[in-house]
């Protein structure tokens, strides 16, 4: 048999009529996860969570025994290992939780087991955070016990669960490990402490007994029972006595000053009237006491003179005489006020700064120890965007190019901030949901516990990609001032004797024959000289670019206009042309012939990229209230690596016609819109040319103002 046959149908046997469920030879109940949970509760708020967690573990360690035993004898397994793997089936039928093994290594001979896993859904983890809300360490005991019960009795050898990460504690998951006791493991340990049992009732009985001798003592003392009443009568805590039936016999100095009646006022009546629930209050702290003989950090509210409420804390416990019979009640209360206002103010103070780092401009992450995404702000789904929903829980790398990935600077990054405790200052690259590559300046500061030990980190991202590209071009800018100086000097120095020549080799050429083999030469040279003359009038249109000339353009009509002026190319190299245009970009400011040069010239480059048979894309999309964008893709030869920074310089080129300026001028008539032209390229795959436009030029904006 194989653990997956375990179904639930066959394991639970039901009698309606005597009203038992069986699994097996042995009686079971189902009770709900919440009834369960107020167990927890009951045990934590009573015994201290230390106490509380040593029960449930021991709870659990012994029903793991049990069913590993039980599932032994009941079940011909196939082989050990699906003995083993039926106990977390079980706990899967049972509602328990859901087991997912990841790792398992058992070596009998050694005597070495270990297990590594997920607990899913754990209800245990449900109930603590529910009752309790997230915790500073993991909350999965009963769990774990069970895992050490099942597992100790399937190995024949001691074997303790350790609980690395759980969603009670505020981790994404919650995942466990199993190994064999160790002698020097600290955790192992601490471990078995809880897994021994612990006699908490006779520890009270011998707290009571002692704290009743002295009562006893202190009674039929009188000297001292007098000096013990002046300091309790002149302590600064509101301490007060009552007798059995809830009559005040002692009322402190503290009380006076908590609840505003003096001790003439009170002392006689009964201690009810004291609280804000009146006499329930008393009733279910007397119950309590009956029970328990002690209650301790105890929160409820007193009622003023002036008919204020005081939230309070007490602890009450019995005064009984050495026949251990009960001679009244030890009230000791502290005024709770100005805790609750501290708490309020830092509430206050928490939400004010979770509110000013969630509506930050700039991206603010945090991420756990393994890379995981933790907290998303506002500023985050802006800068990326995806919103909080898409990301919790996913990795770091989850928008990290890969290219990136590969060089794995994530890994540098985290050794950086293990080594310094913080990384300033990172430039780096990341992907958008659109698929954009945005350039991001980022900051990486350790995040710590109280301990001081390092449990995460925080990440600030700003978007710096606009600012990049502003600079490259007003570096290309400065540079091409210069330049275009002297471009435009050289270029009226060539211009007049470049006409004189061009006359001259006319004349010459038409007196000549048409037999005349010299005519076809000098045919060759005029050829030539409308070259130079070309290059030359590039020059000068790059050197005095005239500014452009605003108006309405229908920028969809501008790019069909260009795709047919193209249509020869297109055909003869088998190229396809895809056109995207946002439905908000029916017209755009700016000015219609240099867009038509722009785009054509930018449509020609990627023409001549490719050999034959490709695709070029043209998309364009609004960036609402910022401006728009148009990427012109194509799947031709790419650019050098080496080259690529050069591109935008006047008069490099890589063909054997043309002046080089044609990227040049169109990076002059972006700029003189107001916007920046980049491009990414990979040798072999093709280039993109992105080219972002305001959605209007900042001089018409002021006009319109």
């Amino acid at each position: 048999m194989q653990a997956r046959d375990l179904k639930f149908k066959g394991l639970i046997k039901a009698d309606e009529a005597s009203g038992i469920l069986s699994l097996g030879d042995n009686r079971v109940v189902i009770i709900g996860a919440d009834a369960f949970g107020h167990i927890r509760k009951e045990l934590v708020d009573n015994l201290g969570v230390d106490a509380a967690k040593g029960i449930l573990i021991r709870y659990g360690y012994r029903c793991g025994h049990s069913d590993a035993v039980r599932l032994k004898d009941r079940h011909p397994w196939r082989s050990e290992l699906e003995w083993l793997l039926a106990g977390p089936k079980l706990h899967a039928i049972e509602g328990v939780v859901k087991v997912e093994c990841e790792e398992l290594k058992i070596d009998r001979q050694n005597g070495d087991f270990f297990m590594r896993g997920q607990w899913k859904n754990s209800f245990e983890a449900e109930q603590h955070i529910k009752l309790f809300g997230r915790s500073e360490s993991p909350v999965c005991w009963s769990l774990s016990g069970y895992a050490s019960g099942y597992a100790s009795t399937f190995f024949g050898k001691a074997v303790y669960a350790d609980e690395t990460e759980c969603i009670g504690r505020g981790d994404a998951v919650c995942r466990f490990e199993l190994r064999t006791f160790q002698t020097s493991d600290e955790k192992a340990k601490q471990y078995q402490q809880y897994l021994e049992r612990v006699h908490f009732k006779l520890l009270f009985d011998d707290c009571l007994e002692c704290v009743g001798s002295l009562s006893s003592q202190l009674v039929e003392m009188t000297e001292p029972r007098g000096y013990l009443e002046s300091i309790l009568k002149h302590s600064p805590e509101a301490i007060i006595t009552t007798d059995e039936n809830g009559v005040i016999s002692f009322y402190s100095q503290g009380a006076e000053q908590l609840c505003g009646y003096s001790a003439e006022e009170v002392i006689g009546k009964h201690a009810s009237f004291l609280y804000a629930g009146n006499l329930n209050d008393s009733d279910m702290m007397v119950d309590a006491l009956k029970q328990k003989g002690r209650i301790q950090s105890y929160e409820t509210e007193f009622l003023g003179r002036t008919g204020n409420i005081i939230p309070v804390h007490a602890s009450i416990s019995l005064i009984k005489d050495r026949q251990g019979k009960v001679m009244g009640l030890l009230h000791i209360v502290q005024d709770l006020r100005e805790v609750r206002r501290s708490v309020r103010e830092l509430e206050q103070s928490d939400a004010f700064l979770a509110h000013s780092l969630f509506d930050s401009a700039d991206a603010i992450i945090a991420v756990d120890m393994n890379n995981i995404i933790t907290s998303w702000s506002k500023g985050a789904e802006v800068t990326y965007g995806y919103s909080e929903r898409e990301v919790l829980g996913q990795p770091l790398e989850f928008f990290v190019p890969p290219d990136l990935k590969e060089g794995k600077e994530l890994e540098k990054i985290d050794e950086y901030l293990r080594k310094d405790g913080i990384v300033r200052n990172f430039q780096t690259e990341r992907l958008t949901k659109d698929g954009r590559r945005i350039t991001v300046l980022l900051t990486r500061a350790m995040i710590k516990n109280e301990k001081g030990e390092m449990v995460g980190s925080s990440i600030i991202a700003k978007d710096i990609t606009k600012i990049k590209g502003m600079e490259r071009q007003l570096m290309r800018a400065e540079h091409f001032t210069i330049l275009g100086e002297l471009a435009a000097s050289l270029a009226h120095e060539i211009k007049n004797p470049l006409g004189g020549i061009k006359g001259a080799v006319e004349v010459i050429r038409d007196e000549l024959c048409n037999t005349d083999p010299h005519k076809a030469i000098l045919q060759d040279v005029l050829y030539e000289v409308n070259r130079i003359d070309k290059a030359v009038r590039d020059l000068l249109s790059y050197a005095k670019p005239r500014g452009p000339d605003f108006g309405e353009v229908e920028l969809e009509a501008v790019l069909k206009r260009v795709i047919s002026l193209t249509q020869k190319p297109l055909k003869e190299k088998n190229i396809s042309i895809e056109l995207s245009v946002g439905s908000h970009l029916s017209h755009i400011w700016a000015d219609a012939n240099q867009m038509e040069q722009l785009f054509m010239n930018l449509v020609l480059n990627s023409l001549q990229a490719i050999d034959r048979a490709g695709t070029v894309s043209i998309k364009a999309v609004e960036y609402t209230g910022q401006g728009f964008e148009i990427v012109i893709k194509d799947t031709g030869r790419g650019i050098p690596t080496e080259i690529k920074d050069k591109v935008f310089q006047p008069f490099f080129t890589t063909k054997t016609e043309g002046s080089g300026l044609g990227l040049a001028i169109c990076q002059h008539i972006v700029m003189n819109h107001g916007g920046f032209i980049d491009l990414k390229s990979t040798p072999g795959t093709g280039t993109a040319v992105r080219i972002w436009l305001p959605s209007m030029p900042e001089g018409r904006a002021a006009n319109e103002a």
